[in-house]
C-alpha cells in the first residue's frame, strides 16, 4: 500500500469553534500547523476553528502528537501537530486533497465516483452477456440449418 499524509488527505478536517460544523482544514495548517485565530472567553483564549481530525476516525491526530483537547501554547502546538500530519502512512481511507472542500464534500464525491465504477462494471457485464448471448444464438441458428440440411439429405 503506498504511504500518504494526513496533510494532503480530503478527510482532514476542523471543527468550528461557534457551529461545530466540520470544515476544511486550510493550508496553513496542514504545511505549518498554524491554528486559526483565538477567540477569548473568561481570560482564556481558543481556536476558532477546532483542532485538526480525521473525519474518517482512522487516527486521533491531537493524541498522537501527545497534545490534549484544550487550549494551549501556539508555539507548542505547532511543533508537535506538525510531524504527526506530515508523516507518512498507510491508509485505506486516505483521498487527494482537493482545497475548497470540506471532509463531507470528499465523502460525496469518494462515493459518486464508486456509484460510477459501479455502473461502469455493470454496463460491461450486460455488454458481455449481450454479446455471449449473441453469438450462442447465432451458433444455435447454425447448428439447425446444419442439421437441417444433413436431416434432408440423409432422407433423400
Amino acid at each position: 500500500m503506498e504511504k500518504v499524509k494526513c496533510a494532503t488527505c480530503g478527510y482532514l478536517g476542523s471543527r468550528n469553534a461557534e457551529t461545530w460544523r466540520l470544515e476544511e482544514t486550510d493550508e496553513s495548517m496542514r504545511e505549518r500547523g498554524k491554528l486559526h485565530e483565538y477567540f477569548r472567553t473568561d481570560h482564556v483564549y481558543h481556536p476558532t476553528h477546532g483542532y485538526p481530525n480525521c473525519s474518517q476516525h482512522v487516527i486521533d491526530l491531537v493524541i498522537v502528537a501527545g497534545l490534549h483537547y484544550e487550549p494551549t501554547d501556539r508555539a507548542i502546538w505547532e511543533q508537535k501537530i506538525i510531524p504527526v500530519i506530515q508523516q507518512d502512512r498507510e491508509c485505506k481511507k486516505w483521498v487527494k486533497w482537493i482545497p475548497g472542500r470540506t471532509p463531507q464534500e470528499h465523502r460525496q464525491m469518494e462515493f459518486e465516483d464508486k456509484v460510477r465504477k459501479s455502473d461502469r462494471r455493470w454496463h460491461i457485464a450486460e455488454l458481455v452477456i449481450l454479446v455471449a448471448g449473441n453469438l450462442m444464438a447465432g451458433a444455435l441458428g447454425a447448428l439447425l440449418v446444419w442439421l437441417v440440411s444433413n436431416h434432408s439429405a440423409v432422407t433423400k
